[in-house]
């Protein structure tokens, strides 16, 4: 297995850093998945703590690293007390393995490793033609890997001591286990650490794990893998229609049927679907997107079945979805496209309401800060005002139900680095916990015990990363000011909007909140080249019904 590619590398902190951490790790993954770890999971921690401390020192230090070769003398760090002993030992314990003559190494992963001088010297040893002293890395990497690999290798070897990091795919296995994904590593703690992040404490007794069963691991790896090798193929130029041939051949052959997994290869199908869409593959995006009803699968399959000519089943497919869907995008979108399938002049829902809107005419200087501008406008003519968009109702969401984001008995939490919820993005965060959600929202009936109940949040909890909260000295007062022009109705029915569905509905919010005296508004600014989402429709629709106070305002330049 090819290790992941990264441009991450680790800060100088103070000595065993990262074994402590990742001892943590193997602790974690031995105690919450003891009964279901796979044999060579099990041996793999039992030979990584039985190695001698310079041993574990010097493999994570690898681990960390970028490259799976690395030149002894780039492996001198201070809290390895015996370099050429740790060297001895991973290898006889084969977490690593010293590069001799006769290794079976791939010489185009292995050359890489060496400066353009480096790779001179070893081809002046072989009595190579070296094209002329201008002569690029590539072409030098070019002219030795064609040499005859013993002489290479052992040109090398009198020079370096070349070492390969071994057993990349269990320590991938430990972080996969850990995290619940492939793409996060030992870097969370060190950015946790420089203070970059601000977690909340956890004890490890409040975590949980995130797979479940042995079958959702084994899955979801199954279906990384085939991601990665996707991803492989792209990059290598493979022909997007082979690439879904074989991807295809994978899905029919395989059962994928947990959660996890099934997630994993919702986003693979949509990616490797809009790539064949691109290439005019249509017949095989449409079934590519036909396995998933995740977002924006349904729209693409819409649009797909539309460029087949299948307009009566496009129509079809519109009217399911728009029944059916809890997200603004897919609701809009099937209302306008089935309007657009029977009437080819109609107007998107989002560019009526755009046309409808009042104009104003801001100066020029404002070009790049349309917000600003609009919000000195609204200065001038006596009005108080705040940028708000998302971060107003996100923040009294993110305060309100604190403890329902972050409550340790709802199997949400996994690992220190979490700022929300395994399940904050899914259809299931509501669900799960529609109880203590109503059950907080009826704080909302008394404003004062509400705001009591923020200013004890907003003291305690400041600087905590939460999914929705952006902390600044002054949003406390701002969300004392906008929430006391609203009614406990109208508060009441969006925060159980933004509850049901986290995903769509903690963004679209309108930019700006202006009140003069009794009178507010919400208003979304748009600029000339600005258009209206059909998540900023969703909301403006949706104050209307319930009298609170928005509009859409078209801004000009003089």
């Amino acid at each position: 297995m090819a290790k992941p590619h990264s441009t991450y590398q680790p800060p100088e902190l103070p000595e065993k850093y990262y074994l402590d951490y990742f001892n943590f790790i193997l602790h974690y993954v031995e105690t919450k998945y003891q009964q279901i770890l796979l044999a060579n999971e099990s041996k793999f921690i039992k030979q990584f703590k039985a190695l001698s401390e310079d041993g574990r020192c010097l493999f994570l230090r690898m681990v960390l690293r970028r490259g799976v070769y690395f030149k002894k003398k780039t492996l001198v760090y201070k809290e390895i007390l015996d370099l050429d002993a740790a060297i001895v030992e991973l290898n006889r314990k084969k977490f690593a393995k010293q590069i001799k003559a006769k290794s079976k190494e791939e010489l185009s992963d292995l050359m890489p490793l060496f400066i353009k001088k480096e790779l001179i010297e070893f081809a002046e040893r072989l009595d190579l033609n070296i094209p002329s002293k201008s002569a690029k890395k590539n072409e030098l990497l070019a002219l030795l890997i064609e040499a005859p690999k013993t002489k290479l290798l052992k040109a090398i070897t009198e020079v370096f001591t070349v070492v390969k990091q071994e057993k990349i795919e269990e320590v991938e296995r430990m972080l996969f286990l850990f995290f619940g994904n492939r793409y996060r590593n030992i870097s969370e703690f060190v950015v946790r650490d420089l203070g970059y992040r601000n977690f909340r404490e956890v004890q490890l007794d409040q975590l949980t794990p995130y797979f479940k069963t042995r079958l959702e691991i084994d899955q979801k790896w199954t279906v990384n893998l085939w991601g990665i090798t996707v991803y492989e193929q792209l990059a290598a130029e493979t022909p997007i229609n082979e690439i879904f041939d074989e991807l295809k051949l994978q899905v029919l052959s395989t059962t994928i049927d947990t959660y996890p997994a099934e997630r994993s290869l919702s986003r693979l199908l949509i990616k490797v679907g809009r790539d064949l869409e691109r290439s005019n593959h249509f017949e095989e995006a449409l079934w590519a997107y036909e396995q998933t009803d995740y977002p924006p699968s349904n729209e693409r399959e819409i649009r797909v079945l539309a460029k087949l000519g299948e307009a009566e089943k496009a129509i079809e497919t519109c009217t399911r979805l728009q029944e059916a869907t809890a997200h603004a995008e897919e609701y809009y979108f099937a209302k306008d496209f089935k309007a657009r399938l029977l009437n080819k002049k109609n107007v998107k829902s989002t560019t009526q309401k755009q046309k409808e809107a009042n104009s104003i005419t801001i100066d020029v200087s404002f070009k790049n800060q349309v917000e600003m501008g609009t919000l000195s406008h609204y200065v001038s003519q006596g009005y108080n005002g705040m940028f708000s968009e998302n971060l107003l109702w996100n923040s009294l969401f993110g305060m309100l139900f604190w403890d329902v984001i972050f409550a340790d008995q709802q199997d949400a939490f996994h690992h220190p680095f979490q700022f929300s919820p395994s399940d904050w993005r899914t259809d299931h965060f509501y669900d799960k916990r529609k109880d203590i959600i109503d059950n907080q929202l009826l704080i909302l009936k008394n404003r004062k015990k509400l705001k009591n109940h923020i200013n004890i949040v907003f003291k305690e909890k400041y600087g905590l990363a939460n999914p929705l909260i952006f902390w600044y000295e002054e949003l406390l007062e701002h969300l004392e000011i906008f929430i006391s022009y609203l009614s406990e109705f109208q508060l009441h029915k969006i925060l159980l909007e933004m509850a049901r569905n986290p995903k769509s509905n903690t963004k679209g919010f309108p930019d700006l909140f202006i009140w003069k005296g009794e009178d507010y508004q919400f208003v979304e600014v748009k600029s000339p080249n600005d258009k209206l989402s059909a998540q900023q429709l969703f909301w403006l629709d949706l104050f209307k019904s319930i009298d609170i106070k928005a509009e859409v305002l078209n801004v000009k330049f003089s």
